[in-house]
């Protein structure tokens, strides 16, 4: 058989293949969707009126209990796997409805469950799985997570810098060896010093400080500012000590 049907051939079974990739990621995707509306439904549309204040939200949500609780946390469980919206507003309603210690507790808690199931997932399934919610530029601008030697250690620093993307991060480490329990810590108790931040500036809006919040608010932004700047000269840097490794190899 000729080079060229060979490559007909295998693209034929590569479009085969990912033909029920395509459909099982559609029904993801609409999971996902309906998730969300029926939580928009249950607990977002009935707290519109409570808004413009903040005062009035923490009191509505103090009156739902362990269940305003749940609805929170699967909230920010569904922000994880949407990936597009970010975690920032979340946290800063964590803030607002719970205050300070119980709303750290509540993000931790939600992004640990979030982080595990999707650590599990993309483990399991592999790039199949990854590839419905990331593109294929995106996970491969991580690569060097999957033979660096600093691997753990640049997985834990990453989760600490604000603005690193974390999300795809969460994705993607589940494809490499690192360790469940080692990863579980950076996604959780290495996400808290960011976490504070917005937390207590929600709480700074529930307690009628908004000179607090909009200090907080700027403090944040810088943050972001700066972890984006650092994570990209970060990563250039990773890559270059990676492509130096791979030349040296090869001699």
């Amino acid at each position: 058989m000729s080079d060229k049907a060979e490559t007909v051939k295998e693209e034929t079974i590569s479009e085969e293949v990912s033909k029920p990739n395509r459909k099982k990621g559609f029904l993801l995707i609409l999971i996902i969707a309906l998730a969300l509306l029926a939580l928009i439904i249950w607990a977002i549309i009935p707290m519109r009126e409570f808004v413009s204040d903040p005062v009035r939200l923490r009191a509505y949500m103090d009156d739902k209990g362990i269940a305003g609780v749940i609805m929170f946390m699967g909230m920010i469980i569904l922000q994880i796997f949407s990936t597009v919206i970010p975690a920032g507003p979340f946290e800063i309603a964590a803030g607002t409805v719970f205050g300070i210690g119980k709303g750290i507790l509540v993000c931790v808690i939600a992004m640990a469950i979030a982080s595990s199931l999707v650590f599990c997932l993309s483990r399991k399934l592999g790039m199949k799985f990854v590839q419905l919610f990331f593109t294929k530029e995106k996970i491969e601008s991580l690569s060097f997570m999957h033979n660096s030697s600093r691997r753990n250690m640049i997985v834990m620093l990453l989760y600490l810098i604000p603005g690193a993307p974390k999300d795809l991060l969460t994705f993607v480490v589940g494809m490499t060896d690192m360790p469940y329990g080692l990863f579980l810590i950076a996604a959780s108790v290495c996400r808290i010093p960011s976490i504070l931040l917005t937390v207590l500036s929600g709480n700074a809006l529930a307690t009628e400080r908004p000179w607090l919040f909009w200090l907080l608010f700027v403090l944040v932004a810088a943050a972001y500012v700066i972890g984006i700047m650092a994570y990209a000269r970060y990563r250039k840097k990773l890559k270059a000590a990676q492509h130096k490794e791979e030349k040296q190899a090869d001699t």
